[in-house]
């Protein structure tokens, strides 16, 4: 039976790919074969937007060093409800390993879901950082972000009342440098001190993806963030797996900054 057939049929959940030259085992490389949803595609060549498929993709690729590896998926076939995404077990941080090997065992794109959520909810996110942010990092305070960035001498606007925060809200913006990094600092109903600090900035393996990053009242990084809810109460809520829902660009199939445009438009 052809791998393909592997693949379709949901068989192929932990696959060794073994390489043989002249009868000597010259390479192995283990994989992690892991249930997506299936694309959705008007033509071959135009995948129309599918919010769950692309936020699996954006949790999945989180956990994968850049410079070792990358996601890539086998289309399921014609009876099959979701594709198959293929990555290399060396290439996965090792706070994540667990998870993978669950989604490994998964039979369904939801399970797969459910897993990675789970994980984003975790501080392994901040731990592997650096996988993404070596040459502008993320660090691990709010007064070491101002030693890189200078933010506080970036362009600034004032949100009076956002409608996420429920407060006053300040967005920072470095609009002619190189790359585009929002900072926002949420200030306490008074206005006299700094709630938290969040921070936009773009993966660093061109994919287009942005990762979201919280500092508390104290200005340490931490995995979750204070929202205001419809029925008008502050809630604590995971970062980024909250933040995804407003910043999701389904034209590209990726998260970005949007809605906090450069141009100061639609922010909240």
């Amino acid at each position: 039976m052809d791998r393909k057939r592997l693949f379709g049929l949901g068989l192929a959940l932990f696959s060794t790919l073994t390489l043989k030259v002249m009868g000597q085992h010259k390479s192995t490389e283990t994989h992690f074969v892991i249930p997506i949803p299936k694309i959705k595609s008007a033509n071959p060549n135009r995948p129309l937007a599918n919010m769950n498929r692309d936020s699996l993709i954006y949790m999945i690729t989180a956990f994968i060093n850049p410079l070792e590896g990358n996601l890539k998926w086998v289309e399921g076939d014609s009876h099959s409800s979701q594709d198959w995404g293929l990555i290399s077990d060396s290439t996965v941080a090792s706070q994540s390993y667990s998870s993978f090997q669950k989604a490994s065992r998964a039979t369904s794109a939801s399970q797969t879901f459910s897993i990675f959520k789970n994980l984003l909810k975790t501080k392994a996110y901040t731990e592997v950082r650096a996988w993404h942010h070596s040459r502008y990092p993320v660090p691990d305070t709010v007064a070491e972000l101002e030693q890189l960035y200078s933010f506080s001498k970036w362009d600034l606007e004032l949100i009076k009342n956002s409608s996420v925060k429920g407060t006053q809200r300040l967005i920072y913006r470095n609009r002619n440098s190189f790359p585009k990094i929002s900072i926002a600092q949420t200030l306490s109903e008074k206005g006299s001190t700094i709630r938290e600090t969040e921070m936009i900035i773009p993966r660093e393996d061109l994919s287009g993806q942005f990762d979201f990053y919280a500092y508390n009242e104290v200005g340490q990084l931490s995995n979750t963030s204070i929202f205001y809810s419809s029925k008008g109460k502050n809630i604590s809520a995971f970062v980024p797996y909250t933040c995804m829902s407003c910043h999701y660009n389904s034209s590209d199939g990726v998260f970005q900054p949007l809605p906090l445009s450069y141009t100061g438009h639609n922010s909240k």
